[in-house]
């Protein structure tokens, strides 16, 4: 259960936190590479209809997965499970790159997506050790600043590589990328280092925390509200560019340029967190900038890629500053022995992405692929109510 900010265990080790932020670097490098060509590669092999479908599916395990990981960190040891998850998603990056038959490569996806989510746990757990709750928004602001520095390089380098080569490739290259992970990482940390003050909370115990206290009803409300945004971005909207004619290369080209504000935003609005302002009041903006950007999706029915690019650069405005401001807000009110509060934490994003494709393709049933952007912006829009009542989360730097 989250303690009071005095009670906290983390200590602050600027050298360890570096360590970290390259491992993260190479980590979202490894997972940008193919993040935004899962859908156009799985309808490859599955009608588009069904892609919702396996998505959920595959996200459903995530959550048992996570469910099950204070316990696996408990027995073996952070080091060791962050060993074994990155051998994992290596493997498993180079079984898509490699099987070209239907069934093993939505085995070998679903196994991909758990083993990924399971190792940015683990590596938000490390980050937790080694912060400070008065310096919070700071270290959160700056590692996902580096972490989407990542995604900004490389969707270009994405679409180039799909032009020349295939979906499989990219995995191939992913896997290439996050190997240097394990020597970095095992360089680090020792294998001795355990993580007993892990507390085991069962599940249902968890709920209840979160339940009857509002800060963390709240702030689990809008980390949903974020990943849904994702999770119909990421599985639709390179489907979108694609129907309107845009070619790879011009799509790797928007997406750089789109996520050029989590670059830009999130390490200055985590200082404003800081010394400032209120979560609240960013992420309040944050909302108003997402919802009204994705709106306008819905209107644009042309291939002029200078157009999109200002469109969706808007959008991410919006969700850079919701992201920063959502961990800013919590990890002030946890610490490390919370590995299974933070994994409930981080298991809102798949539970998004089980309710999400399956909202999308009920609508898609009835509608055309651009009006779901336009639900989804006025989704966003109501997020703003749970901004604006979320309690104020100021502590003296």
């Amino acid at each position: 259960m989250p303690r009071h900010p005095s009670r906290h265990l983390e200590k602050l080790n600027p050298a360890k936190l570096r360590v970290l932020y390259s491992i993260v670097f190479l980590m979202a490098v490894a997972s940008a590479l193919t993040a935004y060509v899962q859908s156009p590669y799985l309808s490859l092999y599955v009608k588009p209809g069904y892609l919702g479908l396996i998505f959920s599916f595959a996200n459903i395990l995530v959550l048992i997965a996570v469910n099950k990981l204070p316990l696996i960190l408990r027995r073996l040891g952070g080091w060791r499970v962050f060993c074994w998850l990155a051998l994992g998603v290596i493997a498993t990056q180079m079984s898509l790159a490699w099987f070209p038959w239907r069934w093993p490569v939505i085995v070998s996806f679903i196994f991909f997506a758990i083993f990924l989510f399971l190792i940015w746990v683990v590596a938000d757990i490390f980050i937790e050790e080694y912060s400070a709750d008065r310096v919070t928004g700071r270290i959160r602001g700056f590692a996902l600043t580096i972490m989407n520095l990542g995604w900004v390089v490389t969707p270009f380098l994405t679409g180039m590589l799909v032009d020349k080569f295939s979906y499989g490739f990219l995995f191939a290259v992913g896997a290439l990328v996050l190997s240097p992970t394990l020597l970095i990482f095992s360089a680090a940390f020792r294998p001795s280092m355990t993580l007993t003050t892990i507390k085991l909370t069962p599940l249902l115990s968890l709920l209840k925390v979160v339940r009857g206290r509002l800060e963390l009803k709240r702030i689990f409300t809008i980390a949903f509200y974020l990943h849904f945004f994702y999770s119909w971005m990421v599985i639709y909207l390179p489907l979108l560019l694609l129907s309107r004619e845009i070619s790879w290369p011009n799509i790797g080209l928007i997406f750089s340029v789109m996520l050029l504000p989590f670059v830009l935003f999130q390490y200055p609005a985590g200082r404003l967190a800081d010394k400032y302002l209120n979560e609240k009041q960013i992420l309040t903006f944050g909302f108003v900038v997402a919802g009204l950007a994705t709106l306008a999706i819905y209107f644009i029915n042309t291939n002029n890629i200078f157009i999109w690019m200002l469109v969706l650069f808007l959008t991410r405005v919006g969700a850079s500053l919701i992201e920063v401001m959502r961990d800013s807000y919590f990890f002030k009110k946890i610490d490390k022995r919370d590995a299974a509060l933070i994994g409930l934490f981080r298991s809102v994003q798949p539970a998004a992405y089980i309710i999400s494709p399956i909202f999308a393709t009920l609508l898609l049933i009835k509608f055309s692929l651009p009006f779901i952007f336009l639900g989804l912006g006025f989704f966003m829009i109501t997020g703003i109510y749970f901004s604006l009542r979320l309690p104020n989360n100021k502590i003296k730097a």
